[in-house]
């Protein structure tokens, strides 16, 4: 028989990554599990993702991927 390979947890495969987790132990999870998440980055925007995917992925706000009411919303931009 194989021998398992033990999974190491977020918090020491991606130790940048596991400071934005939000209300969760990263040290619980390892990086390739499909379970939906918080996080939250440092300017504090608040969003859930799969934390498989946030190795591809940021804040969806910074980014531009999801408007900020006042800031790059269609009302302030497009008046």
């Amino acid at each position: 028989m194989p021998k398992k390979i033990a999974k190491l947890p977020l918090s020491k495969t991606h130790p940048k990554l596991a400071k934005e987790a939000y209300g969760w132990d990263p040290g619980s999870v390892t990086s390739g599990v499909h379970l939906q998440k918080k996080w939250r980055c440092s300017k504090g925007h608040l969003w859930t993702a799969a934390v498989y995917s946030r190795k591809k992925t940021g804040c969806p706000y910074c980014s531009g991927r999801l408007p900020i009411k006042g800031i790059n919303d269609l009302k302030t931009l497009r008046p």
